[in-house]
């Protein structure tokens, strides 16, 4: 998903972390849902979760809060 590789390299300098990529789990993730929002949607969801990372990769709990709408509606068959 090179549009998500890319996204997280702008949202790294624009908010000065030191993020270094994103977990195999968070790929899937991102690669199974359908984006209704298109790429202002995973615009926001990479920049959320570089900003709410605490590490240097960033898992599943930055992109998906309990709850979250977005991640049960929609996928992708």
């Amino acid at each position: 998903m090179s549009s998500a590789a890319g996204r997280l390299a702008r949202a790294k300098e624009a908010n000065a972390r030191e993020v270094k990529g994103l977990t195999p789990a968070v790929l899937e993730r991102l690669r199974a849902y359908a984006w209704p929002g298109n790429v202002r949607e995973l615009r926001n969801v990479i920049e959320r979760a570089v900003v709410m990372a605490r590490g240097t990769l960033i898992d599943v709990r930055r992109i998906c809060r309990p709850g979250c709408a977005a991640w049960r509606r929609r996928r992708r068959p």
